[in-house]
């Protein structure tokens, strides 16, 4: 037996020059069995000297330093051998390099341990600012028990799919964080890194779907029950060591008690049961609810169980489990209870149900929740609490939203809405609560993290959620810009998405050219994206990008349009307020800004006034030169087209797609993006 890093006795080996010469490979007895295996590793081994030769017979998945494939005298990295081809090697090919996505506490907990010498509390604390330089400031929730805002985590970070794609319909992080173990209707568990995200093992559980994965308190034991109404004992280890069948439908929800000693489950068979844990026999069975019970979770620190249930008319149950009496019904929802958690408090119950609420019960006053979450567009299916903040939970949809809320909040303080493209059936955060996991009917499950200082959350899962408010300049740009280059932002988002004028008096009228605007300034303007709704012919009249009758007369009707959540009057008069040039503002509707809105819609025929008259210059951009004096903010038709993402008009937001008919109308003006937009979206 030989142990080196390479074959001929480990190490460079005796029958060769390179790393890794001819004779036993790493770990196995020379035939090549395991990586490094016998014969010819490295740069030549067995009986060869010359390093452009191979070595002797390699087994099936020999591999030289470089990690090539050996296969018959392996090959030295870079120089290929006369007459071979790819089925002349048995080996793995090559990986392409990648860099793998990571979110790494460590940093963060040792720059907690430095300070926390001298730092009091929140007193003592720098704050955070929107900048890129605060990332290592960024400390993990623990450390900021004041600020619970501090654990929504919206930022996407990685997908994680198995190879046969299936429902995930449970998630349990290993009690120390290290990996994520995922429950699939496969009756797979599949066992991700808890740092790098990347797929580490998968092993065949159950023969029907997973649905319910618990760890006991003392992290030694993990529970798991399948469609089949088997429960499972597993040790950290994934070693199974216990089955036995618990009920005859399907296990929806286990949990454990604070002692271990027991655990409750509950089925489709309207049961909830008790069970010892180390003999594995029912001690009690808790008969009450009319139909299938979905969940079940033992109190912290009491013997007190809370059950949700199908039935409509005990949708809530609070049970003790010696002697199986009931103590409580709670009458608060209206459909299927499908998840219930206690909070570690004690004293707060937390129910989410398909009548798309959630409710925050104290079992201390049962007669009516102190606080209903409404925000879910559909079912709410899931619920976890966050692992630190107590206060702080986490949901998720049926449409596949994940909402974040805070208890004592009206509303939400983060959403998803988008995260998933099925139902969410399990969250899960990390022990630190720093990561939440998501799985989903759509096959995949999510990872999510905390934004960083300065994100601008303008990723496919949070654009537009922002609310207005400066933002940073590269934000709205092209995923190719950098950050010295001007942003393309979308008009009509809030009151500082306007071209701010040079500094001084805005320059005096000169007469306009046919196919220019006011002061000859071209056609288009850098960073409009979007089609500028305003009206009057005056320089001076106000005008909200978006919000006008796109062109028509302001005493003329307006269109009908299709709804669109109405922007708040004290924003409309904020925008009034700094546009409005009897009060010396420059913003949008006043002075040099109008002048180049109207200069960018047509001319002198009125915003939007259409194509130049017959015998006139083209406009800049439509082949000919740009004037003298044009403006060096501005941009031509065809910059305009490349760099646009998007289109605002008649009161919506249009994506321009590459190739698309919106994308190839642009170069035509106004008026020909208009006839797009009509025919293929109103």
């Amino acid at each position: 037996m030989v142990v080196g890093d390479g074959g001929g006795g480990g190490g460079f080996g005796r029958g060769g020059l390179g790393p890794g010469g001819g004779g036993g490979g790493g770990m196995m007895r020379g035939r090549g069995f395991h990586h490094g295996g016998g014969g010819g590793g490295g740069y030549g081994g067995g009986r060869h000297h010359h390093p452009r030769h191979g070595g002797g017979e390699g087994g099936p998945h020999a591999h030289n330093e470089a990690g090539i494939p050996g296969g018959r005298g392996g090959v030295p990295p870079g120089l290929p051998m006369a007459g071979m081809s790819a089925e002349d090697f048995d080996g793995k090919r090559l990986r392409k390099s990648m860099m793998r996505k990571t979110v790494d506490y460590n940093s963060s907990y040792m720059l907690m341990l430095e300070r926390r010498i001298w730092q009091r509390d929140w007193r003592d604390r720098r704050a955070l600012q929107p900048d890129v330089t605060y990332y290592p400031e960024l400390l993990p929730p623990s450390a900021t028990l004041e600020n619970p805002a501090n654990a929504v985590t919206t930022r996407f970070v990685k997908t994680a799919t198995n190879k046969m794609r299936c429902p995930v319909f449970t998630l349990a992080w290993t009690p120390e964080g290290r990996r994520l173990i995922t429950g699939a209707s496969s009756g797979e568990f599949t066992l991700w890194n808890g740092l790098t995200f990347n797929f580490e093992t998968i092993l065949q559980a159950h023969d029907s779907p997973v649905r319910a994965m618990v760890w006991s308190h003392n992290d030694q034991w993990m529970v798991t029950g399948d469609h089949g109404g088997y429960i499972k004992y597993w040790q950290s280890n994934m070693n199974q060591v216990k089955m036995f069948q618990a009920h005859k439908e399907p296990v929806r929800s286990v949990s454990f008690s604070p002692t271990d000693n027991k655990f409750a489950s509950c089925s489709d068979d309207g049961t909830v049961r008790v069970w010892d844990f180390l003999s594995c026999t029912e001690e009690r069975v808790l008969r009450g609810h009319g139909s299938d019970v979905k969940c079940v979770d033992w109190h912290p620190t009491k013997g007190l169980l809370a059950s949700g249930s199908k039935d409509n008319q005990q949708p809530v149950k609070i049970w003790e489990p010696k002697t199986g009496a009931v103590l409580c019904t709670l009458h608060a929802h209206k459909s299927t209870v499908m998840d219930i958690e206690w909070n570690k408090n004690g004293n707060w119950l937390l129910t989410a149900s398909r009548d798309h609420l959630l409710k925050l019960f104290d079992i201390r006053n049962t007669k009516e929740e102190i606080q209903t979450f409404r925000g879910h567009k559909k079912e709410a299916s899931t619920l976890a609490w966050h692992p630190v903040h107590e206060g702080v939970f986490a949901s998720g949809g049926s449409d596949g939203a994940i909402m974040f809320w805070n208890v004592g909040a009206d509303k939400e303080v983060g959403v998803v809405e988008a995260a998933h493209e099925s139902i969410v059936w399990s969250l899960a955060w990390h022990p630190i609560g720093h990561i939440l996991c998501s799985g989903s009917n759509d096959h995949t499950c999510k990872f999510w993290t905390r934004n960083r200082p300065g994100d601008t959350m303008r990723d496919k899962y949070n654009l537009n959620t922002l609310p207005h408010g400066p933002e940073d300049e590269s934000a709205t740009s092209g995923a190719d810009a950098s950050r010295s280059a001007p942003a393309v932002v979308i008009p009509g988002m809030a009151p500082e998405d306007r071209i701010d004028p040079p500094p001084g008096p805005p320059p005096p009228a000169m007469p306009n050219t046919p196919g220019t605007g006011a002061n000859n300034t071209p056609l288009a303007a850098k960073g409009a994206v979007g089609i500028f709704g305003s009206s009057g012919d005056s320089p001076f009249s106000l005008s909200i990008p978006g919000l006008e009758d796109d062109g028509q007369d302001k005493t003329a009707e307006k269109k009908k349009t299709p709804y669109a959540k109405p922007i708040p009057k004290n924003f409309q008069a904020s925008w009034n307020a700094i546009g409005n040039p009897a009060a010396g503002g420059d913003g949008p509707g006043g002075g040099f800004e109008q002048q180049q809105q109207q200069h960018m819609m047509g001319g002198p025929g009125g915003p939007f006034g259409g194509p130049p008259p017959m015998g006139a210059p083209p406009p800049f951009g439509g082949g000919g030169p740009p004037p003298m004096n044009m403006d060096p903010n501005c941009i031509s038709l065809q910059e305009l087209q490349r760099q646009a993402t998007a289109v605002v008009a008649f009161g919506n937001v249009y994506p321009v797609l590459p190739g698309s008919n919106l994308f190839m109308s642009i170069p035509g003006g106004e008026r020909a993006v208009k006839d797009v937009i009509r025919a293929e979206f109103l």
